[in-house]
C-alpha cells in the first residue's frame, strides 16, 4: 500500500489526479528485444508518440501479437471520455480497433501520421496499426 500527497493551487483536478497516480505507480518502462529488429523508422523521429489530451494516457506500445503492425492502448481514468489523437513519425497505411487480446478486428478510418481515436469514459481502447514497408 502506498499513498502520495500533493499540494497545488486552485482547486482539486481529476486531470492532474489521474497523471500524478499514473506517474507514481507506473513508470515508463522501455525494455530491449530479445532478437535482432528490423528499424521501424528510416530516420531519427523528433517523438515516437505524440499522445492528446494528457487525461487520456498511452498504456501500452507493442508488436502486435500476429507480429503484423503495432498496438495503441489507451485508457480513460478520468471519466472525461473524448478523442484521444495519437501523432506518429511514420504515416498509418492501415488501421483497425481491437479488443484487449487483438481479436474481433474492425477497420476504421484514420490514415496518416495523425490518428484521431473515439475513447468512452471509463473504457480501454485497443488499436492495431500496419505502417507501410
Amino acid at each position: 500500500f502506498r499513498f502520495s500527497l500533493n499540494s497545488s493551487a486552485g482547486g482539486f483536478s481529476k486531470h492532474d489526479a489521474v497523471v500524478n497516480g499514473w506517474n507514481m505507480f507506473c513508470p515508463p518502462v522501455a525494455a530491449h528485444g530479445q532478437d535482432g529488429h528490423k528499424p521501424l523508422f528510416a530516420a531519427v523521429a523528433k517523438s515516437l508518440i505524440q499522445v492528446s489530451p494528457m487525461g487520456l494516457p498511452l498504456t501500452a506500445f507493442k508488436a502486435a501479437e500476429d507480429k503484423n503492425g503495432f498496438v495503441f492502448r489507451l485508457c480513460d481514468f478520468s471519466g472525461e471520455g473524448g478523442t484521444a489523437t495519437l501523432t506518429l513519425p511514420k504515416p498509418v497505411s492501415a488501421l483497425f480497433r481491437c479488443d484487449l487480446v487483438e481479436g474481433d478486428a474492425q477497420t476504421i478510418d484514420g490514415l496518416g501520421s495523425t490518428i484521431a481515436v473515439p475513447v468512452k469514459t471509463f473504457s480501454p481502447v485497443t488499436i492495431k496499426a500496419r505502417f507501410a514497408p
